[in-house]
């Protein structure tokens, strides 16, 4: 182990989640130095035991640090969010009791195009990491007020920006950030329409749920949201476009398929409505106009 660079020397070992095998090491390593980087391995990767070593050796749960070698998409994050990021409940458990909050809130990840820090608190999270099982339990113990609490996002200061800063995920919920990330958050979109998600929330740019799903190609979640949501399949966000028009745009033929298929029952549903209408109106006509000759 090079104990200039334990970090990069100890990753794998720390990846496998056997204490026996990290703990001989540790007695060469800088745990002021190192210790916070060692720990974000550890609940990143949902190592409770790791964690527990750590914190045995002197590692501050307390003190997350700025970046970590080799971490690219690392930024300073408290480490209960970690834990939640791991999905491992074993590991988020032992962090809480050793100081950590659910009420901690900071960065979660970076935005998807242009790298930008999103800020959102645990349950946000769970959301984006698709930590569907974690997710439940972090909405029953933290109540329902806390589900459509809005992201932040700020400049990232470690990376050099793309072009003037420009929010990409500003105000997106839990439900908007897990409607973002993949497909594979299918479960957390239903999670938390099942504990009543707002979902008719909309972001900065006036995209719907519909407009997200179709902006990040989930077609998967576009599918489920069209199928069984209230949301008008029809609305524009800021910049004139449906979720139709987008997936157009990026030559997404299945999601383009998809919402036409749907858009076309939805005419069809609404044209058996107006026909009923009409019905029921010439009914009250013709009673109104019978009732007039019998006067």
């Amino acid at each position: 182990m090079n104990p200039r660079d334990p970090v990069t020397s100890m990753k794998p070992f720390i990846a496998v989640g056997n204490a026996s095998l990290v703990e001989p090491m540790l007695a060469k390593v800088d745990m002021l130095k190192f210790g916070g980087d060692l720990l974000h391995l550890a609940c990143s990767g949902g190592k409770k035991e790791i964690v527990e070593l750590l914190i045995s050796k002197g590692a501050d749960i307390m003190n997350p640090p700025e970046r970590v070698h080799g971490e690219d998409s690392y930024r300073r994050a408290p480490f209960v969010l970690q834990a939640v990021a791991s999905g491992d409940a074993a590991t988020l458990a032992l962090v809480m009791s050793h100081g950590g909050s659910l009420t901690d809130s900071g960065f979660i990840g970076l935005s998807k195009k242009r790298k930008n820090l999103v800020i959102s608190n645990v349950i946000g999270c769970a959301a984006w990491h698709g930590s569907s099982d974690l997710l439940d339990d972090l909405v029953g113990r933290l109540g329902k007020d806390n589900i459509d609490i809005e992201a932040m996002e700020q400049p990232d200061k470690h990376a050099k920006a793309p072009g003037p800063f420009k929010k990409e995920m500003a105000r997106y919920t839990p439900l908007l950030l897990a409607v973002a990330k993949s497909d594979d958050n299918l479960e957390c979109a239903k999670s938390l329409l099942k504990f009543g998600a707002n979902v008719h929330v909309t972001d900065e740019y006036g995209n719907t749920l519909l407009h997200v799903a179709a902006l990040n190609g989930n077609n998967k979640i576009l599918d489920y949201i069209a199928k069984n949501l209230k949301i008008n399949m029809f609305e524009r966000n800021s910049d004139g476009e449906t979720a139709l028009n987008i997936c157009a745009t990026l030559k997404n033929a299945e999601g383009v398929k998809m919402l036409e298929q749907y858009q076309e029952e939805y005419d069809k549903s609404k044209d058996r409505a107006d026909d009923l209408l009409a019905e029921l109106g010439k009914e009250e006509e013709q009673d109104e106009e019978a009732k007039a000759r019998r006067r």
